[in-house]
């Protein structure tokens, strides 16, 4: 995981997506996984709707986004729904639980 990434996640976080895979923990709990092992490539992520609900000092994200992408050499392009957790700390926010759902069958299409 990069710097930029641990800055604004808590140790304590957890992702996990649609098939119920534990993508990454952070802190104490710290585990390999997929995502951070060179498996998961990523050649396009093309954000196209994103939403916050704000709680203060937490907040809801929703974002939608359409990928191309691989892990261990399968096709795993597709559009993907995520739901973030953030709450303020110390100032800066920072994610503290994320849920990423792919909802189409994996085609991916270029644009015409």
């Amino acid at each position: 995981m990069d710097i930029l990434s641990r800055a604004v996640t808590a140790d304590e976080a957890v992702t996990i997506v649609g098939s119920g895979m534990q993508v990454f923990v952070h802190g104490a709990a710290a585990t390999p996984t997929p995502l951070l092992d060179a498996k998961f490539v990523a050649d396009m992520m093309d954000l196209d709707e994103v939403s916050v609900n704000d709680y203060g000092d937490m907040a809801v994200a929703f974002t939608s986004q359409q990928e191309r992408s691989r892990y261990d050499g399968s096709d795993t392009s597709g559009h993907y729904h995520y739901t973030n957790v953030w709450q303020k700390r110390d100032g800066r926010w920072q994610a503290v639980a994320s849920h990423g759902t792919r909802y189409d069958t994996g085609d991916f299409h270029e644009a015409e």
